[in-house]
């Protein structure tokens, strides 16, 4: 092995202590320890995105609602440059000027291209690309993560990998969005490495390039140099320093970075409307995303393996440790601003939970090093060019298979399995990782050997730390990469999707509008559908703050509730708002968003119901033109007519059959009240098929437990009959107590159900009464997940 590497630069700082590292980073070793970390990582997000089953069996797709837009964006790039103007939805308004668009995830979208062009000439889709492109991005992430312990040369950073494996089970969900969220996340570690390793000009290139990539970088970049200077201000004496030259290509980079930026102009528009209308503040339901999470026990279950060992580490600091200094402090500083914004929105879960991993490892530094019986390596000092230990990477393997073999024992194979999926990937990390660390310098330097010959010193801390470090894995990252791996699968039934979207694009004209059920479909529609044009989408906030009355009005119609008055503040030329009352009825589908059809989901019963009966208004057009036949299917599509045009009262189709079966999930319940979630028909509450035990059902309702669920009946049945218990999707959680009422008279109650017992069968006299309740209580045994089907609940004569 060569010789260490010279000091290459002075310090960071012309006056004052060095507080910057700039010493020497990359050295072979360490490139070989951080293609291993990337591989790793790539074959993490492989294993997240390698679940199958739920709605679209063998079929990926790609997870969560915007990924579909993001990636059809970035397709259009050859064709249609960086847009402008948004024609594709026509009452959604990105600015004040109404038709001003801001693409701010342009950046991104040139990421996502060559990667979408890749998919689309190999495979004809464009949806491998989107994974690809996250899998490469979240390989990054670990990579940084990884050098940023390097830098502050800290030891046992196999460790902290294991450690990265129990983050919050969101943390990655979100990851594996199609969305900037990861690449922002690679760009705020990018950042923060530059600035401790003193780097001036890279951090302002870092911070320039992160504006461009995603317009929340123009919020985040200033707050990670803020956190940083407010560090080196408040650190101890010693370490003590104003890095005025980083301050300053940081503000370079900021302002050059907008002042070249395509959508400058609509760009304080645009961010006020996100940050404060859609995010700190809103005044209507936004996405969830922008919710605060539901359970303080809850999120700290979640998120207990990390807080549990950050709390560790600042108690045996404060007792055992030297004060901190400012890398650590700014990493500190970091993890509780964004602990605040997690609590405030769920979606900070994305960046929150690996700034407190690396304040913990930062702040147990020299607390590991002396139980080590060392002293904490100086982070002076060039950083340590010996890369993780061959024992960490082989402890990282046999956690793997620990894993698999948890997963056989405890009989949930189907995990075993599509973990078994990522088999090669992880043959070829650790293959490549031995090359690196034992073959290479073994052939490089015989002081290796030295090194291995010390290694039994070692023995009675390394074994002890690996089988701890086992048994924490296995012990509490089973069930959350699994649970990621099935909230990641897409929720979409794209086969119908398409067939819908491709029925529209050859029965209508180009720019034709399409007047969709809910905002948060315009995504996938999108994707598959650039020839019609849509009313709202990405964000309701681009339609109701300059256009409350017609959002008010797509409020009313998408949940079937017309005719009906309501009163809005409409804003006025002065700025100020006026108190105006509307009439909302079916028509306005056509007379005010001037749409030409309609698509409606199973979510949507009232209301293509209401449009099956408004005969002068439209008719079923797909999947058939028998409303009775047809509405069960997965989307149905309505042709708007004009005006002018009426068909006979005598067309009408024939109301419910009383001698037919009558499924609730078809009819809209007087009142709902549920734990968590919305009430979904023909779905689970987490957006999956109702599966109980093995057997998955077309029909049902999808709710959480406590919940309480009223329907009027109407007149001519007999009986209610159904199928009730956990949702196969909580994987074996879930305990609860199910229970039917009439004219609130209890007529059922069910022994405790949980995810491991056998559904149970209800069939029970209606006796003429008028109204059902449906109810679920939860045991409160201290497991999440209490997911109630009502498989096949319905009204029989």
């Amino acid at each position: 092995m060569s010789a260490e590497p010279p000091d290459d630069t002075t310090p960071a700082m012309s006056a004052g202590p060095p507080v910057l590292l700039r010493k020497r980073l990359l050295t072979r070793q360490i490139l070989a320890e951080s293609l291993a970390v990337f591989i790793v990582g790539a074959t993490l997000m492989h294993f997240f995105y390698g679940g199958k089953g739920g709605v679209l069996g063998d079929e990926l797709g790609v997870p969560g609602h915007d990924s579909f837009y993001h990636l059809k964006m970035a397709a259009m790039i050859p064709e249609h440059g960086l847009a402008d103007r948004f024609p594709w939805l026509r009452f959604c308004y990105f600015t004040d000027e109404g038709d001003t668009f801001v693409s701010h995830h342009y950046g991104f979208h040139l990421y996502l291209m060559p990667f979408v062009r890749l998919s689309q000439w190999l495979t004809g889709d464009l949806l491998a690309g989107g994974r690809w492109a996250i899998t490469t991005s979240f390989a990054l992430t670990l990579l940084l993560f990884n050098l940023l312990l390097v830098s502050e040369n800290i030891r046992g950073r196999w460790l902290w990998l294991f450690f990265f494996l129990l983050l919050p089970f969101q943390f990655f969900t979100r990851q594996a969005y199609i969305r900037a969220i990861n690449p922002s996340l690679v760009m705020m570690l990018l950042i923060t490495l530059f600035m401790f390793r003193g780097r001036a000009v890279a951090t302002g290139l870092a911070i320039l390039a992160y504006t461009h990539l995603y317009l929340g970088g123009v919020i985040y970049a200033p707050v990670l140099v803020v956190l940083f200077v407010i560090a080196n201000v408040a650190a101890p004496r010693e370490d003590r320093n104003f890095p005025w030259k980083l301050v300053l290509f940081s503000l370079a980079g900021w302002i050059v970075g907008i002042a070249i930026h395509p959508y400058r102009a609509g760009m304080i528009d645009f961010l006020r409307l996100q940050v404060l209308g859609s995010g700190l503040s809103p005044d209507i339901p936004v996405g969830r995303e922008w919710k605060p999470y539901e359970g303080v026990w809850w999120f700290a279950q979640m998120s207990g393996v990390l807080l549990i060992l950050w709390s560790a580490a600042v108690a045996m600091r404060l007792r055992f440790g030297e004060r901190i200094n400012a890398r650590t402090l700014m990493l500190t500083l970091a993890h509780f601003a964004f602990l605040v914004l997690t609590f405030k929105a769920r979606r900070f879960i994305e960046y929150w939970p690996i700034f407190c991993l690396l304040s913990t490892a930062y702040l147990a530094k020299p607390i590991l090093a002396r139980a080590a019986g060392k002293p904490a390596p100086s982070t002076e000092d060039t950083p340590s060019r010996r890369p993780m230990h061959i024992g960490g990477l082989v402890a990282i393997w046999l956690a793997a298979l620990a894993l698999v073999g948890l997963a056989v024992w405890m009989g949930r194979w189907d995990s075993a399995e599509r973990f078994l999926r990522a088999w090669p990937l992880w043959s070829v990390a650790v293959a490549g990782y031995v090359f690196a660390v034992v073959v290479y310098p073994r052939l490089r330097d015989a002081r290796y050997n030295d090194a291995v010959a010390a290694y039994p010193k070692r023995l009675s801390i390394v074994i002890p730390t690996i089988l701890a470090a086992l048994a924490a894995t296995a012990a509490f990252a089973s069930h959350p990469l699994s649970q990621v791996q099935r909230d990641v699968r897409c929720g979409y039934d794209l086969p119908a999707i398409r067939k819908a979207m491709a029925f529209l694009k050859e029965n209508s004209a180009p720019g034709d509008v399409v007047f969709t059920d809910d905002w948060d479909v315009f995504p996938v529609y999108f994707h598959y559908n650039d020839h019609n044009h849509y009313v709202v989408g990405l964000d309701p906030k681009f339609t109701h703050a300059r256009r409350p009355d017609l959002w008010e009005r797509y409020v009313k119609i998408t949940r079937g509730q017309v005719p009906a008055e309501i009163f809005i503040d409409m804003p006025g030329e002065d700025g100020h708002r006026t108190r105006e009352g509307i009439h909302v009825e079916l028509a306005d589908i056509r007379r005010y968003f001037g749409a030409s059809f309609v698509v409606t989901d199973r979510d949507h019963k009232p209301l293509a119901a209401k449009l099956a009966k408004a005969h002068d208004l439209a008719e079923l057009v797909y999947p058939s033109d028998d409303y009775a036949k047809s509405q069960s299917e997965p989307y149905l599509v309505f042709c708007i007519k004009p005006e002018n045009v009426t068909i006979a009262r005598d067309d009408a189709p024939p109301m419910v059959d009383a001698s037919s079966v009558l499924y609730l999930s078809d009819l809209t319940p007087q009142s709902v009240e549920q734990g968590w979630g919305d009430l979904v028909a023909d779905r689970a509450v987490g957006g999956g098929t109702i599966k109980l035990g093995s057997r998955i059902y077309a029909k049902g309702l999808g709710t959480h437990a406590p919940s309480r669920l009223v329907y009027d009946i109407p007149d001519g049945y007999a009986y209610f009959e159904a199928t009730v218990g956990v949702d196969a999707d909580a994987d074996g959680n879930g305990s609860v107590l199910a229970s039917v009422e009439l004219d609130g008279e209890n007529r059922f109650t069910s022994d405790v159900l949980t995810g491991v017992s056998d559904p149970v069968p209800i069939r029970i006299p209606l006796q003429g009464a008028k109204t059902i309740t449906l109810r679920a209580e939860a045991t409160k045994d201290g497991k999440q997940f209490d997911h109630i089907d009502w498989a096949e609940a319905r009204l029989t004569p």
